[in-house]
């Protein structure tokens, strides 16, 4: 049985935030669903996944720039992402389309206080459903979140918040089910101590293969049966990325195309300007074989950057926004 009501929607994510009550509880009441493996809780049907060690994180040079790009979706989730999670996975449909919905699941010490409030802000009208026990809140047409366990919290749109409960009750089987997803992911490359920070893979779906060569950007997965990558973190980073083809010619011509463009970007201006040539040195590309270990050609990108140069990149990262910035508002001016 389903029940559903309005909320008093600003006014009572203001009363939480000042007085700092915990809400409803929103903890499973048939039993703790296990969240050990955040994969299997996310929705069938993704186009790509990530699953992030964010506690590997910690540290990094320009991580935290890259969290605070995404303020709607880990700003909901915690004051601190990268203090208060530990990890995260996201599953992504509609690639290539007006219609992009990602599903975020995190793990670690979210905040129910701040996803009510995010969901409420600007003084959108709220819906509290329980759906088989646990409270969903839900805008009329937009995102939802909820609570699977104390300690992990989903957000994403009504129905895929649910699928994610149906997963945790075991009714359904989620990502886990999707045989071509997995075996893409698991040719992400490994880290050299424990698992990588970050592991995601992608199935191109046709629309985004459109998208990629309309965009003369077909190189970079309009001709690839699936796309894999891994970041290690330490000290500094190592990416590697992993693409799957049907011809070896394929996978040699995108491994051209690549290394093409890359020529061109070292050799541009902005490149130039700020002496950005020498980052450009440590990019490998290689097409590789079929063989015993993979069952189609692949092409294999690796990058290693150590840890005074990463720190030392980010500076010029961040200099070069800060003249952007000012160049902007100069000729607003």
């Amino acid at each position: 049985m389903r029940k559903a009501r309005h909320m008093a929607g600003p006014a009572l994510a203001a009363a939480m935030l000042v007085l700092g009550c915990a809400g409803p509880d929103l903890r499973l009441r048939r039993g703790t669903a296990p969240d050990e493996d955040l994969l299997a809780l996310l929705p069938a049907g993704a186009e790509a996944v990530l699953d992030i060690q964010t506690e590997t994180l910690r540290g990094v040079p320009g991580t935290d720039r890259l969290v605070a790009a995404f303020p709607q979706a880990l700003g909901a989730l915690a004051e601190d992402p990268l203090a208060d999670l530990e990890d995260l996975a996201v599953s992504i449909t509609g690639l290539g389309t007006e219609q992009v919905q990602a599903v975020l699941l995190a793990r670690g010490r979210p905040s129910w206080i701040r996803l009510s409030a995010a969901l409420r802000q600007g003084g959108t009208a709220v819906t509290e459903v329980d759906y088989h026990g646990t409270w969903v809140l839900e805008q009329p047409q937009g995102r939802a979140a909820a609570m699977i366990t104390p300690r992990t919290a989903v957000l994403g749109s009504p129905m895929a918040v649910r699928q994610v409960i149906d997963n945790a009750r075991h009714e359904t089987d989620g990502v886990r089910g999707q045989r071509d997803l997995l075996a893409a992911l698991a040719r992400a490359p490994g880290a050299k101590q424990g698992r990588p920070a970050v592991r995601g893979a992608l199935l191109p779906p046709p629309p985004l293969r459109q998208r990629l060569r309309e965009a003369d950007l077909g190189e970079f997965g309009a001709d690839a049966d699936f796309i894999a990558l891994a970041l290690a973190a330490g000290d500094g980073i190592d990416l590697g990325v992993v693409a799957g083809f049907r011809q070896l010619e394929t996978a040699r011509a995108v491994c051209q195309r690549i290394r093409e463009r890359l020529d061109r970007l070292r050799q541009g201006p902005l490149v130039s300007l700020f002496r950005l040539q020498p980052y450009f040195d440590p990019i490998i590309l290689v097409a590789a074989l079929a063989g015993p270990d993979r069952r189609s050609p692949e092409l294999h990108l690796a990058y290693r950057l150590p840890g005074e140069e990463l720190a030392a990149l980010v500076a010029r990262i961040d200099r070069i926004r800060e003249l952007w910035a000012t160049a902007r508002r100069t000729g607003a001016k």
